[in-house]
């Protein structure tokens, strides 16, 4: 609204427009991974961080993070819903990035790839980003000898016990009995 006066001229004049003002972000989503390849049953940690690039707040940032089949959900940062995969923040003013992370476990042998999709009210084009991870399979191979094969009753018998790993993958806590 804009009012205008003039001392020479006592008619007030008056005059009204409209702008419309249209918040602009850009959002930017980076996901990473702790390790490119877990034995089977091992530990993954995916880490997403979602910046606003601004100028303006982006508000209802909404994160969708579904695991792949290969992998299992063990637990998350922030406020991460398990049950369908996502997370709504409020607020993410210019400038300001979030961080969380998704821990998983390996179920299957495979390369799984993890998918985020990030949008916000302000900008509804998705952004999106990957991580994969490598879950192997270890084979180890055990194989037990004997120092003799021909014993007397109470005679002492050592065994040998080797354990080979053919993958390129360390085998660790691994039990013999």
């Amino acid at each position: 609204v804009v009012n205008v006066n003039s001392l020479e001229n006592e008619t007030a004049g008056s005059d009204n427009v409209s702008v419309k003002v249209i918040p602009i972000v850009n959002l930017t989503v980076v996901k990473t991974v702790d390790v490119k390849k877990i034995a089977l049953n091992g530990f993954v940690t995916f880490i997403i961080n979602v910046t606003n690039n601004g100028p303006s707040n982006a508000t209802n940032v909404y994160i969708s993070d579904v695991l792949p089949n290969g992998l299992e959900f063990i637990d998350a940062t922030g406020d991460y819903d398990p049950f369908d995969s996502s997370l709504t923040i409020k607020l993410i003013q210019p400038g300001e990035s979030i961080k969380f992370e998704i821990y998983a476990r390996g179920l299957t042998a495979g390369i799984w790839t993890n998918n985020v999709h990030v949008n916000c009210s302000q900008n509804t084009t998705v952004k999106s980003d990957n991580a994969s991870v490598e879950v192997v399979n270890i084979n180890l191979t055990v194989v037990k000898t004997a120092d003799k094969t021909i014993v007397a009753n109470n005679s002492l018998v050592n065994y040998t016990i080797s354990i080979t790993n053919p993958s390129d993958f360390n085998a660790t806590n691994i039990w013999v009995f």
